[in-house]
């Protein structure tokens, strides 16, 4: 895995340098590479949005304060902290580092086979859109992105 992979600047960061200050962006952040891959591509495919992934949480917190985003999937499993430790983390300094941002943006979830019904209690967060398990459905992951605000783009 190159650093590329494991740090992948979105689409319009590598084409552009620069990202416009009106695009919708997502910071995906996952241990496993494959994952964020498949994610990232999916959304960049099938979204208007700017996909940023890192399998690192810290960096992921790093790039939560850095860049405005408009939503957030963290797996509730990551080796260094949990999704949810990282969420709240990034909750707590999210609006004294985008200057008029009053709301950290929502999270998805994604969580491990089998785990979906220990973390229901997740669910009565209103600033949680929904749990994605695995294996990853693409159409589930569309729908919870569209219901969170992405815009999707046009079928052919």
């Amino acid at each position: 895995m190159t650093e590329e992979d494991i740090h992948a600047k979105s689409k319009g960061e590598q084409e552009k340098g620069v990202v416009p200050a009106n695009s919708e962006r997502v910071l995906v952040v996952h241990h496993a590479g494959p994952t964020l891959r498949l994610i990232r591509e999916a959304l960049q495919a099938f979204t208007q949005a700017e996909v940023d992934t890192t399998p690192d949480a810290l960096y992921g917190f790093e790039m939560a304060l850095k860049r405005p985003y408009k939503l957030f999937i963290f797996c509730l499993s990551l080796p260094s902290i949990d999704g949810e430790l990282l969420y709240e983390l990034v909750d707590k300094a999210y609006g004294h580092c985008h200057a008029g941002v009053r709301a950290t943006p929502a999270v998805i979830y994604i969580v491990e086979k089998g785990q979906n019904m220990q973390h229901q209690e997740l669910m009565r967060d209103a600033r949680v859109r929904g749990l994605l398990s695995k294996p990853l459905n693409i159409d589930r992951l569309l729908k919870l992105v569209g219901d969170a605000g992405l815009t999707t783009r046009a079928k052919d």
